[in-house]
């Protein structure tokens, strides 16, 4: 590559404290790490909001002074719909808006930066979602500036299962109304990257050729894995915790047969980012186990150390009936090399990745997971190390350093 290319990304909360914000990061700096390749990344801000559920804001880690100066703040102006439907987070009203203007109330349209992008044309633009609306944004910036346009998802738009969290009127009305202003902009774009394989089946077979899978990777390196040093059995789970992962009771029953008769002390269950499920906490009370779990607010990266270098076992809960969830936690877990368990097969995603790589115990019933607890508990009574060993290639696969320079290298060839 001679001569210099630009890379405009554009982004929602870059700076947060979440999976999707740590992606941008890394995708970034390996950007930023090419010769003759200039980027500019532009963080939309009105959609910005303190969700509880998802995420403490202001517990975020600092961002380097070099990301920093990548970084633009953009607000866009919002017509006077926008600022009426979004400040009054009417659900009605937002269903309304997508009736009247097929699209989303947090689509920009202001399209007052062009000036400042065009030392950038001819180059990359890269958009990555949802919310969705920002991608139909980007499609119309990479066609005002001759650009291609790089399509990354985290999560289905209209093809695929329903979001975590999302109302099945809501999501029935995006695909009857957005589905035709999806299909446009696939077409649109050079390249499309999606976080698995179950996630890239969902869109129509004659796209695939145009995507590709960039998974989540890990956000940690072989220098934060410590020893052990505390004396009690740990289950730890990290992040966000949705109603629907608390319908079934199997974990819980478990864990509170396995409990009996022995000395709780020496036993933790941690929801480390879970604070704001009140369903879990009543889950908690109701199965006696307020004793020995701790649920926190979100933590930064240095936090959660502490934990992940002490667990035991490693904890993740289905997302109800759905198959094609692969959690972006599922790498830290599988970096950490500590036994992974999924109460009940999710028949998809998860159970896949542990038994592919024989990272850990999928069940399916109270017994189940009574005996695997039984397990492990011996090996901790035992003084054993609860290290699972794993293949040098697989953990460096799963660095996010190693997945950023797969998304960078496939942009720039396309």
């Amino acid at each position: 590559m001679d001569k210099t290319v630009g890379v405009i990304f554009f982004v929602y909360n870059f700076s947060d404290n979440t999976t999707s914000a740590n992606r941008y990061k890394s995708i970034t700096e390996s950007f930023a790490r090419r010769q003759n390749v200039k980027i500019k990344v532009f963080e939309l801000s009105f959609y910005k909001q303190h969700n509880t559920l998802s995420c403490d804001l202001e517990n975020s880690d600092s961002l380097s002074d070099r990301l920093a100066n990548m970084i633009m703040a953009f607000t866009p102006k919002m017509t006077c719909q926008q600022k009426l439907i979004y400040g009054s987070k009417s659900r009605y009203l937002q269903f309304l808006y997508q009736i009247l203007y097929n699209e989303e109330v947090s689509s920009p349209r202001d399209f007052s930066i062009m000036q400042l992008l065009e030392e950038f044309r001819g180059g990359y633009i890269i958009v990555s979602g949802g919310p969705y609306g920002i991608f139909k944004y980007a499609a119309a910036v990479a066609k005002k500036l001759n650009s291609k346009l790089i399509l990354d998802y985290r999560d289905p738009w209209t093809f695929g299962y329903k979001a975590i969290g999302a109302h099945n009127i809501a999501f029935k009305l995006k695909k009857s109304l957005q589905m035709k202003t999806e299909k446009r902009l696939i077409e649109q774009a050079a390249v499309i990257t999606t976080v698995s394989e179950s996630l890239k089946k969902q869109f129509p077979a004659k796209f695939h050729s145009k995507i590709h899978v960039i998974p989540n990777g890990s956000n940690y390196s072989e220098q934060d894995i410590r020893q052990k040093e505390d004396s009690t059995f740990n289950i730890v789970y990290i992040g966000t915790i949705y109603d629907e992962q608390l319908k079934d009771d199997v974990f819980f029953t478990a864990l509170q047969r396995f409990l009996v008769n022995k000395d709780v002390r020496k036993t933790r269950l941690y929801f480390l980012g879970s604070f704001y499920n009140h369903k879990l906490k009543e889950k908690i009370k109701d199965f006696g186990l307020s004793e020995v779990t701790t649920i926190t607010r979100r933590l930064k990266r240095e936090e959660l150390l502490p934990y992940l270098n002490g667990a035991n076992i490693f904890l993740h809960l289905r997302y109800g009936n759905k198959s094609g969830i692969i959690t972006s936690k599922n790498a830290d877990y599988l970096f950490f090399r500590k036994a992974v368990l999924l109460p009940i097969s999710d028949n998809g995603d998860m159970a896949e990745s542990i038994l592919k790589n024989k990272a850990g115990y999928v069940c399916n019933t109270i017994e189940e997971n009574l005996t695997v607890l039984e397990q492990l508990w011996d090996k901790f009574q035992q003084g054993e190390s609860p290290r699972i060993e794993q293949s040098e290639e697989m953990l460096r696969e799963n660095s996010r350093e190693v997945i950023a320079e797969k998304f960078v290298g496939l942009v720039l060839r396309s």
